[in-house]
């Protein structure tokens, strides 16, 4: 028996525990495909119709029961209530399971949460729906950064003693590797300061993102692949003006993208490109 381990904010469910504490029945929608969202264009006066080039799945419902068991301390009960109604005010949050591999989607509630306390003494029943808008299934955040481009440093010449081996320079990359099964878009954050912007461009496709807007030293933008959303300091979305090639960047399944960043104009401080990306798979 496999041991499957599901997490939500501040609660963890395990099939494998058998004693006190939140035992995990049953667990349903997260290993299937959700449904395929497929159009019609009928053919006129002829059979089937003309297809479509892409077919997009529909979100994902996940369904989680189980028991809460609290023998020792019924009061616990009440308690354990409402850490999982809780979930009704936390809004999106990672739903991860653990089951020799570890998965999670963005998620949030979207059933009342079913509460039995007739159950047992000591115990309650329980079970939750949640929906992910992003069916598919991520791995385990991965973290990158760079610093902008600078060359290296050759041996001097005349060679003085000791010898000066020099030093690597750095390229200004990072590599981004999808081992899942469905595509997936990395987020990147750039630091300033960086006088008119700077370009992020995945070398294989040659997609290009670009951002002319001057970043000051102490400034952040935040670009999310995915969606196209740009922020200027968390706060503000940046203005489409300011972002005039957005060929957004996604890693197909079993593909490998690398990602060069470029400064514009003057740098000041110490600019940094940070990037967030996890596998993908349906």
């Amino acid at each position: 028996m496999t041991q499957i381990i599901v997490t939500v904010p501040g609660v963890s469910f395990d099939n494998m525990l058998f004693g006190d504490g939140w035992q995990l029945g049953e667990l349903e929608g997260w290993w299937d495909t959700t449904k395929p969202r497929i159009g019609s264009d009928p053919r006129p006066e002829w059979h089937g119709d003309f297809g479509q080039d892409n077919v997009y799945l529909e979100p994902r419902f996940i369904t989680v029961s189980g028991v809460f068991q609290s023998r020792e301390n019924p009061d616990l009960v009440t308690s354990a209530r409402d850490a999982i109604t809780a979930l009704h005010e936390a809004g999106e949050f990672d739903f991860t399971v653990s089951d020799g591999a570890v998965g999670r989607v963005t998620a949030r509630l979207a059933s009342e949460v079913l509460w039995d306390v007739d159950y047992a003494p000591g115990c309650a029943s329980f079970e939750f729906t949640v929906k992910a808008d992003d069916p598919r299934r991520y791995g385990a955040k991965q973290t990158y950064s760079t610093g902008v481009p600078t060359p290296g440093v050759g041996i001097a010449d005349p060679f003085l003693d000791p010898v000066q081996e020099g030093a690597a320079g750095n390229l200004g990359r990072v590599e981004l590797t999808n081992t899942g099964t469905a595509p997936s878009e990395p987020k990147v954050r750039v630091t300033g300061g960086l006088s008119e912007g700077f370009e992020v461009l995945c070398v294989e496709t040659a997609r290009i993102v670009r951002v002319t807007r001057p970043i000051p030293d102490g400034s952040v933008i935040d670009i999310d692949m995915g969606s196209g959303a740009v922020w200027i300091d968390q706060q503000s979305p940046l203005a489409a003006t300011y972002v005039p090639v957005a060929e957004w960047i996604s890693v197909a399944p079993g593909e490998t993208c690398t990602l060069q960043f470029t400064p514009l104009g003057v740098q000041s401080g110490v600019p940094m490109m940070t990037v967030e990306f996890a596998e993908a798979s349906w």
